[in-house]
């Protein structure tokens, strides 16, 4: 359950049905379109920020649930890293203030470095669409492969991570942790 890089993991369930604030759902990574729905940054990412607002720890909160289930709730940092990328080295500061308010490592450039390797997501301020646009190819170019822009105050959600734990205890006796080892 840990290693696995998934948003909802369902044991002994179907995957369908999600009770909204006991199981959020929706997608994890690129899949995904933000926070998931029913969880606890859902609202947030409707919200523009007027300042710098710090992630949730990354704890495990116990969520309330159908008879027999154990539901919890786990926001993370992002991942390996985040490339904080502008030409102003004011700007550069102030996000990389943000990335790493919501836990992340982050590392500074003004240019697209040719290493991405360990880049999870690229974090900037855009003048406009076609300068998002344009960055985004180049970071494919880059790294052949796609790598998240973040660029406006509601991309801020997308600085962590949710993984939502849905056991059911009905089955194995009570103890889904059987079913674990």
């Amino acid at each position: 359950v840990k290693a696995i890089q998934v948003g909802n993991v369902y044991i002994n369930r179907n995957q369908i049905g999600a009770v909204v604030g006991s199981q959020p759902f929706g997608g994890h990574g690129l899949s995904g379109t933000g926070p998931k729905a029913g969880g606890p940054l859902y609202l947030e990412a409707f919200l523009k920020r007027t300042g710098t607002k710090r992630g949730a720890a990354a704890e495990k909160v116990a969520l309330a649930g159908p008879s027999g289930e154990r539901n919890s709730y786990l926001v993370t940092p992002l991942g390996k890293k985040v490339l904080v990328l502008h030409a102003d080295s004011k700007t550069r500061e102030s996000l990389s203030t943000i990335a790493a308010s919501f836990g992340n490592k982050v590392d500074m450039v003004s240019v697209v470095p040719d290493d991405l390797n360990d880049i999870d997501a690229v974090m900037t301020q855009s003048a406009d669409a076609a300068e998002a646009s344009a960055l985004r190819q180049a970071l494919c170019r880059a790294s052949n492969r796609v790598i998240p822009v973040i660029t406006d105050d509601a991309g801020h959600v997308w600085l962590q991570k949710e993984k939502h734990l849905c056991r059911d205890m009905t089955a194995s006796g009570g103890n889904v942790d059987l079913l674990m080892k």
